[in-house]
């Protein structure tokens, strides 16, 4: 681990006004996720996750609260251009998925859309289709998340779980030191979520820092050890996997009488239990 944080959070709030009402959607949020460590963002619906994660891509902003903005920094700084962060922090979301689905972007093949990720792009009439380098590397990407055979098909023919794989190979093209999947297997079927989960495995394995934002916990891989729950906008526990993903906390976070299981092989499973 580098000792460098990837994400430092220090009393942050984002306020939104819904109709007549005003929604605190994340509540004076302090954390701290180191660079290197791979963490689950685990939380009910409604929680703050989506909001956290819009933090990270600078589609939010902190708002201003009680006279006080709280401070933000990833990777070390509070100010960033975009496209640079876009280029060092990979995210794979359901909204892209949704967005590269469509025909707008879904006519472009995959290697198309993988070398659309260099630049942060989704029009691949916005960036060099014909850099050899960059070719070569959008064809590893593909294999590093076994996607190769889909090269020359579109977005838009691929099932979910295919257009996944190609959206993290789009992701892992610019070299990023972190990649952060949101919820990532809604929309998949058991095999296909196997599929998936396997080849994140391969990626933790490999270095990149995985930040997984989920309310499942069978969705959190062995690699991943430090947990942050969130409740209601706030922190509502952060630290070990092993002791967080448990019986009492899980029952806590999700307001209801549930049982956590864990495999031999690290896996973890929950049941609601019935009166």
């Amino acid at each position: 681990m580098s000792g460098q944080s990837l994400l430092s959070l220090r009393d942050v709030s984002v306020v939104r006004t819904v109709g007549q009402q005003v929604v605190r959607i994340l509540d004076h949020l302090s954390l701290d996720i180191p660079q290197g460590q791979h963490t689950v963002i685990l939380g009910p619906n409604g929680s703050g996750k989506t909001s956290l994660l819009k933090l990270l891509n600078r589609q939010f902003y902190p708002s201003v609260d009680e006279g006080q903005t709280g401070e933000v920094e990833i990777l070390g700084r509070s100010l960033w251009n975009v496209e640079e962060l876009r280029r060092r922090m990979g995210i794979v979301a359901g909204d892209l998925d949704r967005e590269f689905a469509l025909p707008r972007s879904g006519r472009m093949t995959a290697l198309q859309a993988v070398l659309s990720g260099f630049d942060g792009v989704q029009l691949i009439t916005f960036t060099d289709q014909n850099n050899a380098d960059r070719v070569d590397d959008a064809c590893h990407a593909l294999c590093q998340v076994g996607a190769e055979h889909l090269v020359d098909r579109t977005l838009m023919t691929m099932s979910t779980g295919e257009r996944r794989r190609v959206l993290i190979a789009r992701a892992l093209v610019p070299r990023p030191e972190a990649l952060i999947l949101d919820e990532p297997t809604t929309g998949l079927d058991i095999a296909a979520r196997a599929t998936f989960l396997s080849e994140i495995r391969r990626l933790a394995q490999s270095g990149i820092t995985i930040i997984l934002v989920t309310h499942h916990v069978e969705e959190i891989l062995p690699e991943i050890q430090a947990a942050v729950l969130l409740k209601s906008g706030q922190v509502f526990a952060q630290g070990d996997c092993g002791h967080l993903i448990a019986d009492k906390s899980m029952s806590e976070l999700f307001e209801a009488n549930v049982r956590v299981q864990r495999s031999p092989a690290g896996r973890y499973a929950m049941d609601v239990l019935h009166d």
